[in-house]
């Protein structure tokens, strides 16, 4: 019974073996064939390209290639496109797989790991690159349908609408703010008591600086006959007001 478990276990391992092998020589295979394909397609692409420099000569007009986008119905486009978004997530996601990979090979000091690690996480950036451009530009190209280019409109005025509310009260809420501010700007003004503050300041230096005393020369005589009389009469001014006030009866 040991025997039979034995050499079945071996017929299905030599199973597996020959599957992968095999898978491997089919992987081969189509990436040969597929560079064949693009040797063709630049050799037809050699060929076309030298007709149109003719033309170009003898009549002075440039060639243009038919896009295929216009010719192509509107569903066959959106899948194109899905299939190209699903491409470059993808190799985004591989790529993060990648960066964690490389920063555990690191932490580790794996060096085998780091270098392999490093050049994968190369490989998947640039495929990013080239995916997202590829993308990107199919979509400028998928605008001359013109099923294409009239949904986009009927989208953009979608959003529009949807927005409209929106946009209506973030402008309010700005305009309401900005109100807001110059208010509060007027108020700091009133309230900002420097401009006070530095005139006390300086009459308290002021108040503070030492005065000067005229000096009086003694060899001089001053003629105060005038300023006697004057004094004179303010003296006699307060009494006759004091004698006023006592004659005024106290309930």
């Amino acid at each position: 019974m040991t025997s039979k478990k034995v050499e079945a276990a071996k017929k299905e391992a030599d199973k597996r073996k020959f599957k992968l092998k095999m898978a491997r020589l089919g992987r081969k295979a189509n990436k040969e064939h597929r560079h064949n394909l693009r040797n063709q397609d630049r050799a037809v692409m050699k060929g076309i390209k030298l007709m149109q420099a003719k033309i170009f000569k003898l009549s002075g007009k440039h060639f243009k290639r038919p896009n295929l986008a216009s010719r192509l119905p509107l569903w066959r486009l959106k899948e194109m496109q899905k299939r190209k978004t699903v491409k470059v997530k993808r190799a985004h996601e591989k790529m993060i797989n990648a960066h964690k990979k490389l920063a555990k090979a690191r932490t580790e000091r794996n060096y085998k790991a780091i270098s392999k690690w490093r050049r994968r996480f190369g490989k998947f950036k640039k495929q990013i690159f080239k995916r997202t451009a590829r993308l990107n530009h199919f979509r400028q190209k998928k605008l001359r349908n013109p099923q294409a280019k009239l949904e986009k409109k009927v989208n953009k005025k979608n959003v529009k609408k949807q927005n409209k509310y929106k946009a209506k009260k973030q402008y309010i809420t700005k305009r309401v703010s900005t109100h807001r501010k110059k208010n509060l700007n007027k108020q700091a003004e009133k309230n900002d008591l420097r401009a006070a503050k530095k005139a006390t300041k300086k009459a308290t230096m002021a108040a503070k600086l030492p005065v000067a005393k005229p000096k009086i020369s003694v060899t001089a005589k001053v003629n105060t006959k005038g300023l006697d009389k004057i004094i004179k009469k303010s003296n006699n001014n307060t009494k006759n007001a004091k004698r006023l006030l006592d004659d005024i009866p106290i309930a």
